[in-house]
């Protein structure tokens, strides 16, 4: 067995191909790359039935539909880029950058786009806000252009606050002492 996990590569998805072009299962071609001596794969049948499921090719015409190793290929490179869904299509980020030049919020900047759909892909308000408050972001300055500041947000799970919290200023040891005495109206309440 290999030591840790490796990507498929383009050979192997050629080989994953070849086998699964003939009609075997995933346990067969399992196993028929296990015994492929010349270039050492042992894949577990696991991750070759996800890269089948992953990487299929789905096309309108029928003829086109299926897996493809330098489809697969592109599809799993497509899928390793670092950065968020903004990062990746830079014409988003110039749309998005835009808009907050001419004042409007992460907030209408996503309803815009979940509403015309095919103009541009759809993002959540919150992505935009991790792409303004990031590297990216801070990069073009665009930090600055939310109209209003970002309110801090609890952690997801984090524990909220309970019961009653009455300020140091407000306790029964900071009160004066002529409300204990009860000769003016108004600290007549407690008798």
């Amino acid at each position: 067995m290999m030591n840790g996990y490796q990507h498929l590569g383009l050979d192997e998805r050629r080989q994953i191909y070849q086998l699964a072009v003939t009609g075997r299962s995933v346990l067969q071609i399992s196993a028929a790359l296990q015994r492929c001596s010349a270039a050492a794969l042992q894949r577990h049948r696991s991750t070759i039935y996800r890269d089948l499921k992953r990487n299929r090719h789905l096309d309108d015409e029928p003829m086109f539909r299926g897996y493809f190793p330098t489809a697969a290929q592109t599809m799993a490179d497509r899928r390793r880029v670092r950065g968020g869904k903004i990062a990746r299509k830079p014409e988003l980020a110039a749309y998005i950058a835009d808009r907050l030049s001419a004042a409007s919020s992460p907030e209408q900047i996503a309803g815009y786009l979940r509403r015309h759909r095919g103009i541009r892909e759809a993002v959540c308000h919150e992505t935009i806000y991790l792409f303004v408050y990031g590297p990216d972001g801070r990069r073009q300055g665009l930090w600055r252009l939310p109209p209003v500041a970002r309110r801090s947000r609890w952690r997801r799970y984090a524990r909220k606050p309970r019961g009653l919290h009455i300020p140091l200023a407000n306790t029964i040891g900071k009160r004066p002492s002529e409300i204990g005495n009860r000769r003016s109206f108004g600290h007549w309440e407690g008798a």
